[in-house]
């Protein structure tokens, strides 16, 4: 599977705020402060200067900065280090690294209901003489 890259749609630079509703398609990065909701099946990239408040539905989402609220990633959630996630996280991946720090509630059971039925599906073709 080749990855492409993605396309930055946006920037909120260190020193600005903005308070609303943000809608992007592939990535958008932010440094400056951003309260309100964020919904996008792209990637958001908060920075180290950077600072999410609210409600956010992504499907990817990098951490340096700051990020306090509830937060649905459809893919991915990293906390890089110097990362703070702060809040209820629904994802089916999380990495956190050293020196992140992550403070709510996490649930990742979609996950493990995926990897689950995945495996009984493989179970099911393996027995039928499919591969």
């Amino acid at each position: 599977m080749s990855r492409r890259r993605s396309q930055l749609d946006g920037f909120l630079d260190a020193g600005s705020e903005l308070e609303g509703t943000l809608r992007f398609r592939d990535t958008f990065r932010v440094e400056g402060t951003f309260r309100g909701e964020v919904r996008s099946g792209g990637e958001l990239h908060v920075g180290e200067q950077g600072v999410v408040e609210g409600e956010l539905e992504v499907g990817r989402l990098f951490v340096v900065g700051r990020v306090q609220g509830s937060v649905r990633a459809s893919e991915r959630v990293v906390i890089a280090p110097g990362g703070r996630l702060e809040g209820d996280l629904k994802t089916p991946s999380l990495r956190l690294e050293e020196g992140a720090i992550f403070d709510g509630y996490c649930q990742m059971t979609q996950a493990l209901e995926d990897a689950a039925e995945k495996e009984k599906a493989k179970v099911h073709r393996l027995r039928d003489g499919r591969r």
